[in-house]
């Protein structure tokens, strides 16, 4: 996971989700009318939403939970069932995977003392809860919200964990590549880094250089470049 900047809708679609949020706040039966008004969701409005998040994505669409498939669906943040006062609320749209938005979080949404223990990429630095093992790719919880978004979100699934590792190895790999490299090929790396799944691994790299690397995570070789060509660092 990144922290994402959260873009803005046109005032047209706005006032669309305002419109269709007052019909579910005014209704006898909000659940019911949230559920039955998102299946009706679609034309330009809808379009709009869906690429302006796609838009705000890591690399290549990326779904916004565990940044390895293409992000397809609008998720929910706080699921519509049991907050209905957010179904048409810009600020609760996230981009997710299938995998991650029908087998993974679904509707669950825990909370602690009324806090909510899921990170929001695009509230809140996913890296002041998680932490990154680079040489296992596992993600590591600093607090109960970073575990519990590992948990929910399934982020040390197998096929995760291992791109994750290998998303280290290949950044590694073009970051050696791009010291060494014509000017027209560094373009050509420097917008591979930035476009391949698990961003999160280079801001993560990003995070442990600007901490001094006190663990010895990162190969010298590796550090002595991006400390002189900063461009390859979020």
């Amino acid at each position: 996971m990144i922290p994402i900047a959260r873009d803005e809708l046109s005032s047209r679609t706005m006032r669309t989700l305002r419109a269709r949020q007052g019909r579910v706040d005014s209704a006898a039966d909000p659940t019911t009318k949230a559920a039955a008004s998102w299946r009706t969701f679609s034309g330009n409005a809808r379009d709009e939403v869906l690429n302006v998040l796609r838009g705000m994505c890591s690399g290549l669409e990326r779904c916004m939970y565990c940044e390895d498939s293409q992000g397809t669906d609008i998720d929910h943040f706080r699921p519509k069932t049991s907050y209905p006062e957010w179904a048409f609320a810009w600020e609760n749209y996230l981009l997710a995977c299938s995998r991650c938005n029908s087998n993974h979080k679904r509707d669950r949404f825990p909370l602690r003392r009324g806090r909510a223990l899921l990170i929001d990429p695009t509230g809140a630095d996913p890296f002041a809860h998680l932490a990154l093992s680079l040489s296992t790719g596992l993600y590591v919880g600093l607090d109960d919200i970073g575990e519990t978004s590992i948990d929910v979100y399934g982020l040390n699934r197998e096929i995760c964990v291992g791109g994750r590792r290998t998303a280290w190895i290949a950044l590694c790999a073009l970051i050696r590549d791009y010291e060494k490299s014509s000017v027209g090929s560094r373009r050509d790396i420097l917008e591979t880094c930035t476009r391949f799944p698990f961003q999160g691994v280079r801001y993560w790299l990003a995070r442990v250089l600007a901490e001094g690397d006190q663990t010895g995570a990162v190969p010298e070789d590796v550090r002595d470049i991006v400390a002189r060509f900063g461009e390859l660092l979020p």
